[in-house]
């Protein structure tokens, strides 16, 4: 079983950056997804990690404005 793992952080300035860890394929991009949808931002910017192109684990950083 993998356990996924997501970070927010949200800035003094107001943006938001999310982070996800442990998840497999397109899945860190739908929970994200579904966040950014939450607060109602759009994405500034958008860093695959090399575990994004592996079997194994996807991580994926974004930023996201209010």
């Amino acid at each position: 079983m993998n356990i996924e793992t997501v970070k927010v952080v949200i800035n003094a300035d107001g943006q938001v950056m999310i982070e996800v860890d442990g998840a497999h394929g397109p899945v860190c991009l739908q929970v994200t997804e579904d966040i950014v949808k939450m607060l109602g931002g759009e994405v500034l910017s958008q860093q695959l990690t090399t575990e994004y192109y592996e079997e194994q684990g996807v991580s994926e950083h974004i930023r996201v404005s209010e």
